[in-house]
């Protein structure tokens, strides 16, 4: 633990999006988009940063779901009222993991929290014009009260090859979805 295994590199990276592509026929542009996107590099590199079991296969299921949702079923997999209790809600389907390190798993699904909450504040106008439901609009979230205990749970679980892939500058400002 601590480091990436020596099969999981920036090359393993863009040979799964390569494959990936395929499978999903994406455009270069998507294609191009999926190889940058910081969050999916996270969802790729997670399992095997904690040393979870069976991190190739966790790998694969979580990749195809996230990618499945970000480019052809966005709007199943929008954000509704059922989601508002937890903020992790929405992850619950990627943030399965048997073993690893728990503090490398808390500071990875809170970025991507973070990451999808940073989004949230960013779409709260185009949201509210095209009617999509959106927890900060709603009021059911408070963008500052939620921001800083994200914020605490990476602190109290920083681990810097988490921070490596992915900051909390990067995950608030990221695009959740790239187009």
């Amino acid at each position: 633990m601590g480091t990436l295994e020596d099969d999981v590199t920036s090359n393993s990276w863009s040979f799964l999006c390569i494959r990936l592509s395929a499978f999903f026929h994406l455009t270069e542009s998507q294609a191009e988009n999926l190889v940058k996107n910081p969050f999916a590099k996270l969802i790729y590199t997670l399992p095997f940063l904690a040393g979870c079991i069976d991190a190739e296969k966790t790998v694969l299921v979580h990749i195809v779901l996230y990618c499945s949702e970000i480019l052809f079923f966005e709007s199943s997999g929008n954000h509704t009222p059922s989601d508002d209790a937890d903020i992790y809600h929405r992850l619950r389907f990627i943030s399965q993991f048997e073993g690893g390190n728990d503090k490398v798993l808390k500071h990875g699904m809170a970025l991507l929290a973070l990451g999808m909450l940073g989004s949230y504040e960013r779409s709260k106008e185009s949201d509210l014009e095209q009617c999509i439901y959106n927890p900060l609009n709603s009021g059911a979230w408070n963008y500052d009260e939620k921001k800083h205990a994200l914020e605490k749970i990476i602190q109290s679980n920083y681990e810097q090859n988490v921070a490596d892939i992915l900051s909390v500058e990067m995950s608030l400002n990221s695009p959740w979805d790239p187009e």
